[in-house]
């Protein structure tokens, strides 16, 4: 009974993370109702897929990979390009693929052993700090965007964090869900179009990755994003069930999952450092619940029945209701950054890498319009900018200290 009560409780928490960021990331592209509801059901599948392919293969622990919102990040400058939705969607599932390759490259080879040293709390305090600040506008925006949904998302918003702050202790972990629902029921959703009873999601929707230099330019760095988020989610679970996970089976894993996302066109799925606090207050700790549940997710994916339903969440709702889970991720980058600011000059680096991260953020369709095509989804995207350079600044701090105790070991 309580292994079904896991599984049950892990089915909900997977539905939560997955069912509203594709609908987002479909408005970013203007895709129609039935290209949203591909979308959804190719999420879904994919998703699911990548939370059994990793309990089983790569890190070895119940952590939810969801759908990514720091891949939204690099979503949001492509779609900007002055090309045609469809188009842009393959220059963005090039960039996937890229940083696939990358991941498995890095996970086979284990040589990021070299670059742990360098993944402070200051790098990825900053790294969720500016994602943070640039999810706000897009998830804003969304909320506010169609009149008659408007309210129902503001309502979303308030239930939400509300019910992850004050509400009751087990009610905590479903509050995402929960306000969904309620926000859906509100913005009286129209009837789903007919659809199949079966359908097997359709690889390559809108044709094969497109690659050029702004795909490389903007993948090969934010491969190494993905690594922190990576770190950040094994080390958030691993102190919750006191067991450790694969770092570089999970970096394998996730490139594969790059590479089958990529395949089927939708948004990738990474492992998300929020499962810790599900895990903490449901105590389900167990990986069978959670295996079983993914496959439940996945096996969803090949009904559009069911997806068609899902898909007519309002775009406002489905942003409110991410929106209001980002004040915590806020919180656990001051704390994260915070930690390692033990000196003055640390303390300058996170304010000048913050404080240009956040300028590039505010300007980015400035930028956009001034820079060549190749260059504008690295140089106008500041999250990748403000954590590249606070990655600079911890290579630069790392060679200065070998070169002072060098310095001591001679003098002495």
């Amino acid at each position: 009974m309580k292994r079904t009560t896991s599984t049950v409780q892990w089915i909900i928490f997977l539905l939560a993370n997955t069912i509203a960021l594709p609908i987002v990331v479909a408005s970013l592209f203007d895709l129609s109702s039935v290209e949203t509801a591909a979308l959804v059901q190719r999420s879904f599948f994919v998703g699911g897929i990548a939370c059994f392919l990793h309990g089983l293969f790569g890190h070895r622990l119940p952590i939810v990979s969801g759908p990514a919102g720091s891949w939204v990040s690099i979503f949001v400058v492509i779609a900007a390009l002055p090309v045609d939705s469809k188009t842009a969607f393959t220059i963005a599932m090039a960039a996937v693929v890229i940083a696939g390759v990358v991941l498995i490259f890095l996970g086979l080879t284990g040589w990021t052993r070299f670059l742990l040293p360098v993944f402070t709390p200051l790098v990825s305090g900053t790294f969720l700090l500016l994602l943070c600040i640039q999810l706000t506008g897009v998830m804003l925006g969304a909320v506010l965007a169609v009149e008659a949904t408007r309210l129902a998302g503001i309502l979303t918003f308030l239930l939400v964090l509300g019910l992850s702050q004050f509400g009751p202790t087990r009610l905590r972990p479903f509050a995402l869900m929960i306000g969904i629902v309620v926000g859906w029921l509100v913005s009286r959703p129209s009837l789903p179009e007919a659809s199949g009873v079966f359908a097997v999601p359709t690889a390559l929707p809108f044709g094969m990755p497109q690659f050029d230099g702004s795909a490389f330019l903007v993948a090969i760095p934010f491969a190494i994003l993905l690594i922190v988020n990576l770190i950040a989610a094994l080390s958030a679970v691993e102190a919750t069930i006191q067991k450790k996970g694969a770092l570089n089976q999970g970096l394998t894993v996730e490139g594969i999952i790059h590479l089958i996302a990529a395949t089927f066109s939708t948004l990738v799925p990474v492992p998300l450092p929020i499962t810790s606090g599900f895990i903490a207050q449901t105590g389900s700790k167990e990986r069978r619940p959670f295996l079983i549940a993914s496959l439940v997710i996945a096996l969803v994916g090949f009904f559009p029945s069911i997806i068609g339903i899902i898909a007519t969440l309002p775009r406002s709702v489905a942003s409110a209701a991410l929106l209001a889970t980002l004040p915590h991720m806020f919180l656990i980058a001051w704390q994260s950054a915070e930690s390692s600011m033990t000196t003055s000059r640390r303390k300058h680096a996170f304010a000048i890498c913050a404080v240009i991260g956040i300028s590039i953020l505010l300007q980015s369709t400035v930028l956009a319009e001034i820079l060549p095509l190749t260059l504008r989804p690295f140089f106008s995207n500041g999250l990748l900018i403000g954590t590249m350079l606070v990655l600079g600044f911890e290579v630069i701090e790392r060679f200065r200290s070998r070169r002072e105790a060098q310095s001591e070991r001679l003098a002495s």
